[in-house]
């Protein structure tokens, strides 16, 4: 019988090598493994792109926790990912998820946090409930695979094997990252929506963000951002806001 993705979790806290390749790219490190329940840490936010560290963590722990709850040839593939960013999040981070729902989808939480305790974001994510083909591949890290290239509401990355999560797909944080970036001169990220709509092959291709703003009033700014992979397929949406204040 295959292993559960609880009994690979665990095996992963002593065994970093058993990670998705994203997750080792950025220095990602689970410490704490149970039903419900999982905590990493990344020794340094400086490794990613400004919000990256933050997002890829985050993102790997919200399926990670829904993963905690199937059987085994079950996996997650996440359908929507919601950020409030209250920080910027440098240096070292330790995430904590939390598992909520589990049906046909499940449902999970997540607080980002900085080393001195401070709340650097807070994330929920939705994640289908899928059949697995297959045991999840071996790739190798790329310790340059997270370049952008930003322009005013552009922004341009590579699918970098690196990048993969168990699927052999960009993992979901990457593409928000990305998106986040595009959304900077639109609205900024104080809130950031995800919603993903096919997967983006590591295949070595150039994927893009673009950006519009969709309102910019003197206090409130939102903007809306798509990203299409080297087809020009739609890949994911994203949709940012922020409050400017009085």
């Amino acid at each position: 019988m295959p292993a559960s993705t609880l009994d690979r979790l665990r095996a992963a806290v002593t065994d970093p090598t058993r990670l998705a390749p994203a997750s080792r790219t950025a220095g990602a490190r689970l410490v704490e493994v149970e039903p419900g329940r999982v905590v990493a840490t990344l020794p340094s936010a400086e490794v990613l792109p400004p919000l990256g560290a933050a997002l890829v963590l985050a993102d790997f722990l919200l399926g990670a926790v829904v993963g905690t709850g199937l059987a085994p040839g079950l996996r997650v593939s996440t359908l929507s990912l919601h950020a409030s960013v209250h920080a910027p999040g440098t240096g070292a981070l330790t995430a904590t998820a939390r598992l909520g729902h589990l049906g046909t989808t499940g449902v999970s939480t997540a607080e980002v946090r900085g080393v001195d305790g401070s709340l650097v974001a807070t994330l929920s994510s939705r994640c289908a409930v899928l059949p697995a083909s297959a045991p999840p591949p071996v790739a190798e890290s790329s310790p340059t695979a997270l370049a952008l290239r930003v322009t005013p509401g552009v922004a341009v990355g590579t699918a970098d094997p690196g990048l993969a999560n168990f699927g052999s797909t960009v993992q979901g944080g990457v593409l928000a990252t990305v998106l986040a970036h595009a959304l900077d001169a639109a609205a900024g990220g104080v809130e950031l929506d995800v919603t993903f709509v096919r997967p983006v092959p590591t295949d070595g291709a150039e994927f893009t963000a673009r950006a519009t703003p969709v309102h910019a009033g003197s206090r409130f700014a939102v903007g809306r951002a798509e990203l299409r992979d080297a087809r020009d397929r739609l890949a994911a949406v994203g949709v940012a806001s922020r409050w400017l204040g009085t």
